[in-house]
């Protein structure tokens, strides 16, 4: 694809900023595809991303086939990830390095070490933002899928991954089916960039400003008894690994007599459930050990495939 060179002045530097504060997670996709010398462009400028130590330990497979991608969609539990019409399955990769170092007789144990795999994380979403970025320019809507991770076997198998590699991360994306200025809140700048240091807040403050970005937004308890007493059940597993039992029990009472559940008490005892986030970890880390990608504590000791 050609481009004319020309000089990037300051408004155009505004404009690109105004035009990326608009972006927002796109999950509704129309069935025009993208142009494929577009897409080229757009991945190629994520690959331009900061990468710790210039490692490069990640790799991106497109996925177009209908069939590939419903498989995804299931995986994720999120049927617009089918109507995308590309999706970016973003894949930590210590097998390249892992073949190449021992082609270099040299020690290699990335794929053991905390420090390694969360830096490989941290270049994975910065080429990933970067993508974001771009595509967005391009007026083409993107969401990132989190919850692939988890599904290292299935995925794997469906995309022929060897083993050092994992899916940490997915991008769909594809020509927005619906256009709206609707934003979810955020949280103003004040509480989230600091100039030299970190201040010492106020409780009133943080409170005010969570407030006003989760303004008026509640969860009914289910009005079904047996839906209801199921809620409850899991709000207080998920209370009782931050709480005491007596905590536990009072808090739950006020939920039970207001009828409704604030955000927080919905998204971290119910969306995220605290007690199945914990156990989701063991999990977690139990799939990745499955492709040999193994660190902390499950790490000693052991030797490598």
């Amino acid at each position: 694809m050609q481009h004319e060179t020309t000089d990037f002045t300051i408004n155009d530097a505004y404009s690109a900023y105004a035009k990326l504060r608009t972006r927002r997670s796109c999950r509704s996709f129309t069935d025009k595809p993208i142009d494929d010398a577009l897409l080229k462009e757009i991945i190629k400028t994520g690959l331009s991303a900061p990468t710790g130590g210039n490692l490069q330990p990640f790799s991106i497979i497109v996925v177009k086939d209908p069939a590939k991608k419903a498989v995804l969609a299931e995986v994720c539990g999120q049927g617009f990830i089918a109507k995308a019409a590309v999706n970016l399955v973003f894949v930590m990769d210590w097998h390249r390095l892992r073949t190449y170092t021992r082609a270099k007789k040299a020690p290699f144990v990335a794929n053991r070490v905390l420090n390694h795999n969360i830096i490989a994380y941290a270049d994975i979403m910065c080429a990933a933002q970067l993508i974001e970025s771009a595509a967005t320019l391009a007026g083409i809507g993107v969401c990132m899928i989190g919850n692939i991770m988890g599904s290292g076997e299935r995925v794997g198998s469906l995309l022929n991954l060897p083993m050092e590699t994992y899916p940490i991360l997915m991008l769909s994306l594809g020509y927005p089916a619906n256009v709206t200025d609707k934003r979810a809140p955020k949280l103003p700048s004040d509480v989230l960039v600091f100039e030299e240091e970190y201040p010492t807040f106020d409780e009133e403050t943080l409170l005010a400003a969570y407030d006003k970005k989760y303004s008026g937004m509640t969860a009914p308890l289910p009005q079904d008894e047996t839906k209801r007493a199921e809620t409850l059940a899991a709000l207080k597993e998920s209370y009782l690994t931050s709480y005491s039992k007596k905590e536990t029990e009072e808090i739950l009472e006020e939920i039970e007599a207001a009828g409704v559940m604030n955000e927080m008490q919905r998204r971290f005892g119910i969306h995220y459930g605290a007690a199945g986030m914990l156990k989701k970890q063991e999990a977690f880390f139990s799939d990745m050990a499955k492709r040999n990608i193994i660190f902390g504590p499950m790490a000693e000791g052991k030797e490598l495939k």
